[in-house]
């Protein structure tokens, strides 16, 4: 897997920074960039933009110093790359008939429950019931990891270790732009309110 880094995508970096910079009140210059810059700049620039949406949100007037951009960055980074190994994990180590697998072990599942349940009301059902069908289908998914919704559970920041409460906090999925059941969605989406504008 590869990341696009931050020094080498110094137009999506700028464009972060000043974001990031005119929700706070402080002043910036030159120099504050190529400072800010040169800190992130071996960190993906994805995970830097995103860190830079999350800090625009904290109650702070003042610009976050590097360091801290850098600790949130890393740590969506981080979150990233170990969700992708272990999609990419789940997919290397999955039976070749996968599918197959899971069709037999919930018509097992599903015989199982029926057979408790005649049991218990004392009656059985006829073979033409839905619940004694031979249909079985299985859900299938492009991305393992978000299961085709775009968000994972993100990892916590160190701030969230100091809340009286456990904080649940969930990020994009690698996948989210170029997952093409997501693409597809989006497209109908579009084409409804187009659709809606029309009429």
């Amino acid at each position: 897997m590869t990341y696009l880094l931050t020094r080498n995508a110094p137009k999506q970096f700028l464009q972060a920074f000043n974001k990031l910079a005119s929700t706070k009140g402080s002043s910036v210059d030159d120099v504050k960039y190529e400072g800010y810059f040169e800190t992130l700049s071996d960190l993906p620039i994805e995970s830097v933009i995103e860190a830079g949406k999350e800090l625009q949100k904290d109650p702070s007037p003042f610009l976050p110093d590097a360091g801290t951009w850098y600790r949130r960055a890393d740590h969506l980074a981080w979150a990233h790359v170990e969700a992708q190994s272990s999609r990419d994990v789940k997919q290397l180590t999955a039976p070749r008939k996968a599918e197959e697998a899971e069709i037999t072990q919930t018509r097992a599942a599903r015989d199982k429950f029926v057979s408790a349940y005649e049991a218990l009301a004392g009656r059985t059902l006829s073979d033409d019931h839905p619940w004694k069908q031979d249909a079985v289908t299985i859900p299938t998914f492009h991305c393992l990891s978000c299961q085709d919704t775009g968000f994972v559970d993100g990892l916590g920041t160190p701030d969230d270790l100091r809340m009286p409460y456990l904080v649940k906090r969930v990020s994009r999925c690698p996948c989210f732009l170029t997952n093409p059941v997501l693409e597809a969605s989006r497209a109908h989406h579009r084409a409804r309110v187009a659709k809606a504008k029309s009429v």
